[in-house]
């Protein structure tokens, strides 16, 4: 998610340290692009793939346009002025291979990002280059997530963790909606089921999770990829307190049993945004689960 202070590109790519492993001319260039929606362990899943040699990252590109562009689709960052530099056409170009580039581009971002922009979505989905791969959670607990950063104590009240913008939820960034759309339309494109994980699932065998994720997505899979030093991540800066846990964390933590969503009377029990908000997305979340790659202890 995103700050108040505007998104540059630049601020959206990191180069991680590779084997010296430009992309020689003439060779292919893969770019995987894991959509996802909010709070679904999607940073840490990221950070895991930080990890990897010979892979340059984006992350949430398209977060700039879709709040901060002369195209934005969302108006909680309206007190500021279009940024001119944040397009739709100028974030497809850079998920093309660029000069001297690493093989593989990896891009985490949001699927809501795209509403109204079905033209985007086609380009991205018609690339042969491009796999596309999802990252669920079940919305129980991803909605109550995402209204705890969304403002402060109370509707109207900026949050301090998330900063100018974030004083409301808008149950338009809660993401199943464009997520179910977007799995369909790249399913009904190319004949195939395209991969998709479920943020528990993953964190029951981190380690194979992963390898299952690299092998499917056609990314170079490391053994220990899920661990790593404490610490921010070039292009984590533009989204002030949305990635604090993942910041702080050392890995993807085993948990063998997941922890239960809320019940059915907890859910009756939230206020009605809420509950409204997770209803709509249950059945969608469903959708996707049907297809998501299973760890092997549920196999």
């Amino acid at each position: 998610m995103l700050g108040a202070a505007t998104l540059t590109l630049a601020a959206c790519i990191s180069y991680v340290a590779a084997f010296d492993a430009s992309c020689p001319s003439g060779s292919p260039h893969r770019t995987v692009i894991l959509w996802t929606a909010p709070r679904c362990l999607s940073t840490a899943f990221e950070r895991a793939i930080v990890n990897l040699e010979g892979v340059r990252i984006m992350h949430e590109p398209f977060g700039g346009p879709h709040y901060f562009g002369k195209e934005r689709q969302s108006h909680r960052f309206d007190f500021l002025p279009n940024d001119p530099n944040e397009t739709f056409s100028g974030i497809l170009d850079a998920l093309r291979p660029q000069e001297s580039d690493f093989p593989f581009t990896f891009s985490k971002d949001m699927a809501y990002y795209l509403r109204n922009r079905t033209d985007v979505a086609t380009a991205l989905v018609e690339d042969p280059t491009v796999t596309h791969t999802f990252l669920i959670r079940h919305p129980a607990k991803t909605v109550p997530s995402l209204r705890h950063k969304s403002y402060g104590n109370e509707e109207g009240e900026t949050s301090e963790s998330t900063g100018e913008g974030w004083d409301h939820f808008d149950q338009r960034e809660v993401g199943f909606v464009e997520l179910v759309e977007l799995f369909n339309m790249v399913k009904n494109a190319t004949g195939k089921t395209p991969s998709v994980m479920d943020a528990d699932m993953v964190l029951q065998e981190p380690e194979q999770m992963l390898q299952k994720y690299c092998e499917a997505a056609g990314l170079p899979y490391m053994e220990g990829m899920t661990s790593w030093t404490p610490g921010p991540v070039d292009g984590w800066q533009a989204w002030p307190g949305w990635h604090d846990d993942a910041i702080k964390s050392s890995g993807l933590i085993q948990r063998k049993v997941p922890k239960p969503p809320p019940t059915d009377d907890e859910i009756a029990a939230m206020p009605d945004k809420l509950r409204d908000a997770v209803k709509l997305s249950l059945p969608l979340y469903a959708e996707l689960l049907e297809q998501a790659v299973l760890p092997s202890i549920a196999a």
